[in-house]
């Protein structure tokens, strides 16, 4: 019978070996320039869900856990517009790479929504105006 931490080392070494970092480097503590961003970008969707909530976002949106939509929209921003790596942004929000990752398909997914594209189009363009348009932690960042 396997022990307790022969289990739990395997199971590791799988998840490692399953979510490779983002640029083929070993993964790596968030840099306080992420935190800051990902601070920034989740307020400010934070606002701007709040100004939607008042009719431009579809109502299922809207009403269902808005904490997690502002944070999947946070994920979404951080990733598309300042390009940094899932895994710095998993560590600024406080959860897994994995989920960083669904939280991006999501939104993605919605976006064939119209009145949630047009949202989050200003989202993205209001990040832009903040950090500057093509500006972004990892240059040459990859899924």
């Amino acid at each position: 019978m396997r022990s307790a931490e022969g289990i739990h080392a395997n199971r590791t070494s799988r998840k490692r070996a399953r979510f490779p970092a983002d640029d083929g480097l070993p993964a790596t503590r968030a840099p306080a320039e992420a935190y800051s961003r990902v601070q920034i970008v989740e307020r400010l969707v934070g606002e701007l869900f709040a100004l939607g909530c008042q009719g431009v976002l579809p109502r299922g949106t809207r009403e269902r856990r808005p904490d997690c939509h502002i944070r999947q929209i946070t994920m979404y921003l951080c990733r598309v517009v300042l390009s940094m790596r899932y895994q710095h942004i998993a560590q600024a929000v406080g959860r897994d790479r994995s989920t960083v990752i669904h939280g991006c398909a999501a939104v993605e997914d919605r976006r064939d929504m119209a009145a949630y594209d047009v949202f989050i189009d200003r989202c993205e363009g209001c990040v832009r105006a903040v950090f500057g348009a093509g500006e972004g932690d990892d240059h040459g960042a990859r899924s």
